[in-house]
């Protein structure tokens, strides 16, 4: 299929959006255009904003009413002019529209729409009709996306609240059958059903789908990352922050899309951080401060910029921390008059007084912390953005992040693929309507922003989701209570956790660690700082911030979240030279003085305890360490001091996981599999093992 018309359609749309962003009609356009472009993430954003302007357009006291039914108002009046396409009801203006052969409102309403919109019938019942029609199209673009993203219950739910509109929606109708067998194909037969021939409940459906994670094909904001401007840029940057490192331009293996690939993936180049001296162990080389960072927890004791954790008793004799609060919201503390200076200068000014940013994403159940750390990430972001005037991905902490984006499937942005792009591109990207679509837009609302009228520059739903795909396999996030120690918590929800020199527990290929709080408390963290209140009090001039401890809560996962541009700029290796931890507001990388791990990861897989004297000093099958590569001895080079020219190999998952766990690992934070050296090594000794029993 050609895609360039509807690459071409979805410009132009783009363009007439900016200039009239309450026209529903428009948002449906796209919409279609990003279906056939196979971006059904994108075109749920569109229809979603579509289905909100029908309700500016019905209900009076709304905001936008006014700009909404005038809007439509014109498309009716285009209408009664000159009659409009019996396909999706595209308005004649848009001449340049393809032929979609898509009929999303069933074909008997749309013949009795058609007779009645140009019956003798006043505007107002005619423009009621046609906000009727659009409602059902809405809905079923909606629907008919999410179900393509795998998002089945919000598909489902969106379905049932269009039926309830009008239950003769044959399209509607049908949609709900393809969800049900869908549904029931994945959950698979139960113990009441063992044939399978059963109607799956609305809340078992899964709601967590993919979208494709590329580089989209109007993206102006994605730097040539391996320019020399670009490179010039970083060095200067990282000369702040890490004196004796420099970046350059690497060759890495690609990502596999599964583990077991005999080492025959291709390479691609990347951006790695080199050694500009030699590094002795014990020196921490790096430390990098942001104010991207984020916390899931209402009212506790974090600084609001760097995620600090706040001292008891706010009149702490640490010369570093010493408690302020902004003037206008009392409630937002820092850990220092810098940090807050920061805060003003980067955020805090699109943030100070929005009291409704409070009831989102706060004091979720474990299980929701790693999400919700991304979606505060992602609205830290658009604060930023806001706050400074610049494009969201225009923001130095953003915009040199390779967000794992997948090559397109075909050159969509010059002229043709001899298939539909939904058969060919890969889903990568984590994706569900409330933490991409819903919740982005709330935020934004809660910020005071209009979220129609800042279209170009903050609430258009590419915009979120290349984000997402650059904050995750990047950001770090750690438990509060923990200083810098780790807490193992899965695979399925890739949000890093901060790892200290001893980490025996999983942090992330490309980026950093995982959490998603299914595990018990492994390392009974996460009491002292579990809630807090915080209490001001005025004296005069003199106010004085005192800090209530947390009462005990057994809550785990991360609560605080944070992403470092340029310790992140260091790639993954399973046999790393180097640790990180994010401690104190800042994030660090050293050369521990001793192993990374007490425990000795044999080829097969396997792990058994080891002492650092005796047998530790040899491998599997006795072989001595000191034959082995430098950088695959048990303590991952560890000790070894980094030379000059030497690539900084930090790790991105727990090391002392066997190779099947840790491909799992890198599956669930990137979408594919570790392709480090000693990962190919380990997976040819599985392999031998297999066959020879």
């Amino acid at each position: 299929m050609d895609l360039q018309p509807w690459l071409k359609y979805r410009n132009d749309l783009t363009r007439m959006l900016y200039e009239q962003p309450y026209d529903l009609v428009l948002f449906l356009e796209r919409a279609t255009a990003y279906k056939r472009l196979g971006y059904h993430d994108l075109a749920a954003g569109d229809a979603y904003l579509a289905l909100l302007l029908t309700d500016e357009v019905a209900n009076d006291v709304d905001e936008y009413h006014e700009q909404a039914k005038g809007q439509l108002r014109e498309h009716l009046e285009h209408f009664q002019q000159s009659g409009w396409k019996n396909d999706l009801g595209r308005c004649p203006c848009l001449k340049e529209a393809p032929e979609s052969g898509e009929l999303v409102v069933s074909q008997p309403s749309w013949s009795n729409a058609l007779s009645f919109l140009t019956g003798p019938a006043e505007e107002a019942e005619r423009l009621e009709k046609l906000l009727h029609i659009k409602r059902l199209q809405c809905y079923g673009l909606l629907v008919s996306s999410l179900l393509e993203c795998g998002c089945l219950r919000s598909a489902i739910t969106f379905c049932d609240r269009g039926l309830s509109m009008d239950g003769t929606c044959y399209s509607l109708q049908n949609f709900r059958t393809r969800i049900l067998m869908t549904g029931q194909a994945l959950l698979g037969p139960s113990e009441s059903s063992p044939d399978g021939d059963f109607a799956p409940e609305i809340k078992d459906l899964p709601d967590q789908g993919y979208g494709r994670r590329e580089v989209y094909p109007w993206n102006e904001h994605e730097p040539d990352r391996f320019s020399p401007r670009t490179i010039n840029t970083l060095n200067e940057s990282l000369a702040r922050v890490a004196p004796r490192c420099e970046v350059r331009v690497t060759v890495l293996p690609l990502l596999s899309s599964s583990p077991g690939s005999n080492g025959k993936n291709p390479v691609n180049h990347q951006l790695g951080l080199f050694a500009k001296d030699d590094i002795p162990p014990g020196e921490v080389f790096l430390r990098e401060k942001s104010v991207l960072t984020a916390t899931n927890r209402l009212h506790e004791p974090f600084c609001d910029a760097c995620g600090r954790v706040l001292p008891e008793d706010a009149t702490s004799s640490n010369p570093e921390v010493q408690v302020v609060s902004c003037d206008e919201c009392e409630d937002t503390l820092f850990c220092s008059s810098s940090c807050l200076d920061l805060a003003r200068e980067t955020y805090h000014s699109a943030t100070c007084g929005r009291d409704r940013l409070d009831s989102i994403a706060k004091d979720v159940p474990a299980e929701e912390a790693s999400q919700a750390l991304y979606l505060l990430l992602l609205g830290r972001a658009l604060a930023m953005a806001s706050a400074q005037g610049i494009h969201p991905l225009d923001l130095p902490e953003l915009k040199y992040i390779w967000g794992d984006f997948s090559p397109a499937p075909s050159d969509s942005s010059t002229s043709s693929a001899s298939s539909s792009p939904e058969k060919t591109a890969e889903k990568r990207l984590p994706f569900s309507f409330q933490m991409n679509i819903a919740s982005p837009l709330h935020i934004l609302e809660a910020l005071d922003l209009d979220i129609y009228a800042s279209l170009g520059h903050l609430s258009d739903p590419w915009i979120f989701q290349t984000i997402y795909a650059k904050l995750r396999g990047t950001a770090s996030a750690k438990m509060s209570s923990s200083s810098s120690s780790p807490l193992d918590t899965g695979i399925t929800l890739p949000l890093p956790i901060s790892s200290p020199q001893n980490d025996k527990h999983p942090t992330n290929q490309h980026g950093h660690g995982s959490a998603d709080g299914k595990e018990d408390n492994p390392l009974g963290l996460g009491d002292k700082y579990e809630k807090s209140s915080i209490l001001s009090e005025s004296n005069g001039n003199q106010k004085t911030i005192r800090i209530q401890p947390r009462l005990q809560r057994g809550t785990t996962g991360p609560d605080t979240a944070a992403v470092h541009p340029l310790w992140c700029l260091a790639n993954h290796s399973c046999a790393p030279n180097v640790t990180w931890e994010w401690e104190d507001g800042e994030m660090r990388l050293w050369i521990p003085a001793r192993p990374l791990f007490d425990q000795f990861i044999t080829r097969s897989g396997d792990s058994r305890p080891q002492n650092i004297k005796g047998d530790a000093n040899k491998g599997e099958d006795g072989q001595a360490q000191q034959d082995m590569p430098d950088n695959e001895r048990p303590n991952g080079g560890g000790s070894k001091m980094i030379k000059k020219g030497e690539e900084i190999l930090s790790h991105y998952c727990d090391v002392t996981l066997p190779y099947t766990e840790r491909q799992e690992w890198m599956m669930g934070c990137l979408g594919g599999a570790c392709m480090c050296d000693r990962c190919l090594r380990e997976e040819e000794a599985d392999r031998i093992k297999q066959k020879t029993g």
